[in-house]
């Protein structure tokens, strides 16, 4: 294979690893700010902390906030192995690579 073109798909691959980890800190940043502005929203209704915690967890916008970090995260998990995967390949056609100029030498 090309050095040039691996380059490009392990570059690819670390740009979209980046790129969905972000998004996964932003969508779970996002699902905290639910939380607490529903327990907020509880406290202020004259519950107690601990029933206010309860009940945040438990509102639909909270449950799809969890919903789509899930998803965001799985996201970030595959790109994640798939960095791993192109870099561990790339090493591997490197070693390949060196080997071949090592016994080309001792001819």
């Amino acid at each position: 294979m090309n050095p040039d073109q691996l380059h490009e798909s392990l570059l690819e691959k670390g740009k979209e690893k980046a790129r969905t980890s972000a998004y996964f800190t932003t969508k779970d940043r996002y699902r905290k700010q639910v939380r607490a502005k529903w327990i907020v929203h509880f406290i202020n209704a004259s519950n107690t902390v601990g029933k206010s915690e309860q009940l945040a967890l438990v509102e639909t916008e909270y449950t799809e906030a969890c919903q789509s970090a899930e998803e965001a995260e799985e996201a970030a998990g595959v790109a994640a192995v798939e960095y791993e995967s192109a870099k561990a390949w790339f090493e591997a056609w490197r070693t390949l690579e060196s080997t071949k100029r090592a016994e080309m030498t001792l001819r």
